[in-house]
């Protein structure tokens, strides 16, 4: 049998002992996700990976999983146990669908005290993880990975330049040099569209990149057939690794070489944002550790992906359209029906896999006026505009100003794009807003200075009077705006708020509230927080126990009503 021929197993092995082998073998087929072997239990049976990719976990102290590494084609699954009697250390998961041998562990002992020399076959494989454990051990473990699915409405033409930008965006917020790693079938034309090879030239031939290719090709020894190794630099903003194959490689061959390349590459990289195109967004969740980022670009730029909006939806998606009607032959866009439709299964099929960060990659003419329709479909996910200018002259807008946050950020594509990195750096900036009744409000100031000055505000958190302001910026509102809307309201209410910097408390509610909830209720009506533009968190007591509550979910004008009120004053 070919495949037990080239397995590191039975190197060296002669043909009779792998003719006589052949008939104890079993065929197993497992469904990404299945789990092979269990953390705990005795190990009854040895596995042998013919095609597919097996993610080797552990338990943590505090429940978490916590991946060891992966395993692929040739590699051995159980052995240790079958070999020691001891219960499994580790768990294993198919993380694609797998396909194996099996071979029962008693007839596989009594095959190897028969043909001792698969003892010292076993014992040398045992060794090299032992060694590459110690590896691990010694070495920091730095690098993340952003993973990217991009096959939710088709094959886009886009995602090469958005990787690339953020890659450069990456490297100028996080102060660290990123590597950008493109899998794509070997081509017979020279101008390959591949990330990396499409903007600059290859540089493999220079060090490091022709250590690190040194490196790979002497530790993953698939490497050596059916696949190159292309490797780059841009500029000092990051570096590109492009893996091309044959096209008589599986899928499933490929997948287990990628794997394994950035296992290796991790401990010399802060960060590592790979795209594997054709690759389900399942099959990336299951090969990502917890710090790693699983990022679902959507390309909007493709004919027929937005619509022009109705006056209803200008109406839905707008705060107060009564104040700010949209202007004769204005033109706004919302997302087509049938992309919503598969954002929303999207949003369901990993509902409990873990978690996203959706990019949702338009042009600038077209910023997308129901941004907090995707926001609250995706509501336990993060949610992202990466605008791409039509005219490079638009890339120079840095200021935020429009009738909503997500259309002045439509038009504001760097700070647009540095929002959506930062989340993948893990440097994003939050803003926490205290009380102070009408002291309070000073809050908008820092709001729009912090905006004038190019000062990111990436979540907003608030409570009283600051979880008021919070919520009425969270809501979709440019500093600008939420200036002149607070001017508007602070009229209506006249002097009330100036009128709570000193009272005293009486034995019943001083107020019912009733002019502030009318206020609230015409703004913030049937508004969700997880639909709100801007992440938002509100804090405020539970009057029974005393402790802090947290609102990050429900009906926004009761959480502004909760945090804002002041027991004795408001009923």
């Amino acid at each position: 049998m070919t495949f037990l021929r080239d397995l590191p197993l039975f190197s060296g092995v002669s043909q009779e002992i792998l003719d006589e082998l052949t008939p104890l073998l079993m065929d197993l087929r497992v469904q990404a996700g299945g789990i092979l072997c269990e953390q705990g239990m005795i190990g009854t049976r040895m596995l042998l990976i013919q095609t597919g990719q097996v993610r080797i976990t552990v338990a943590g102290d505090d429940g978490e999983e916590q991946v060891l590494g992966f395993l692929g084609p040739g590699d051995p699954v159980g052995e240790m146990s079958v070999l020691s009697g001891e219960p499994m250390s580790a768990n294993a998961i198919a993380t694609v669908e797998t396909h194996l041998k099996t071979i029962d562990g008693e007839t596989f002992l009594d095959f190897c005290d028969k043909h001792p020399i698969l003892y010292r076959r076993m014992l040398r494989i045992l060794a090299e993880r032992i060694r590459m454990g110690n590896r691990r051990m010694f070495t920091p473990h730095r690098g993340r990975v952003g993973w990217i699915f991009s096959g939710l409405n088709g094959t886009s033409t886009v995602v090469d330049g958005v990787l690339e930008e953020m890659a450069r965006l990456f490297a100028a917020e996080s102060k660290t040099r990123p590597l950008l790693v493109s899998v794509s079938p070997e081509t017979e034309k020279e101008d390959s569209k591949s990330v990396g090879l499409r903007s600059h030239d290859s540089n493999d031939s220079t060090l490091p990149f022709r250590d690190m290719r040194e490196i790979l090709s002497a530790e993953i020894p698939e490497l050596k057939t059916g696949f190159k190794q292309e490797w780059s630099g841009v500029e000092d903003a990051y570096e590109v690794f492009v893996l091309s194959h044959s096209r008589e490689k599986s899928h499933d061959e490929v997948t287990s070489v990628l794997g394994k390349c950035v296992e290796r590459l991790r401990p010399d990289h802060n960060y590592i944002l790979v795209n594997h195109p054709q690759r389900s967004l399942e099959n990336l969740l299951l090969a990502s550790l917890p710090d790693d980022n699983v990022v679902a670009l959507v390309d909007l730029t493709q004919a027929g992906c937005q619509v022009n909006a109705t006056r209803e939806e200008y109406d839905a998606f707008i705060p107060e359209p009564h104040r700010y009607p949209a202007e004769g032959g204005e033109n706004h866009w919302v997302i087509e029906p049938k992309i919503v439709k598969a954002l929303q299964s999207l949003a369901d099929s990993v509902k409990t896999k873990g978690a996203i960060e959706v990019v949702l990659v338009h042009s600038t003419s077209r910023p997308i006026l129901d941004y907090s329709r995707v926001r609250k479909i995706f509501k336990d996910h993060s949610v992202h505009c990466f605008p791409i200018a039509d005219d490079p002259k638009d890339e120079a807008e840095e200021r935020l100003e429009g009738r909503s946050f997500s259309l002045a950020l439509g038009k504001a594509p760097i700070i647009a794009k540095r929002r959506a990195v930062r989340e993948l750096a893990h440097a994003q900036v939050g803003l926490a807003l205290g009380g102070g009744g009408a002291r309070g409000m000073a809050h908008i100031g820092v709001i729009k200075t912090l905006e004038e000055e190019g000062i990111p505000i990436d979540m907003v958190a608030g409570s009283s009077m600051g979880g008021i302001v919070a919520a009425v910026y969270a809501q979709g509102r440019p500093g600008p705006r939420l200036l002149s809307d607070t001017r508007f309201y602070w009229a209506n209410l006249g002097n009330f708020l100036f009128d709570l910097l000193d009272y005293d408390f009486p034995r019943t509610n001083l107020l019912r509230g009733r002019k502030i909830k009318r206020i609230i209720k015409s703004v913030m009506e049937g508004i969700a927080i997880e639909e709100c533009q801007i992440p938002l968190a509100l804090a405020c007591t539970d009057l029974l126990t005393g402790k802090q509550v947290v609102l990050e979910e429900g009906n926004l004008g009761d959480a502004i009503i909760a945090t804002g009120a002041l027991p004795g004053i408001f009923r």
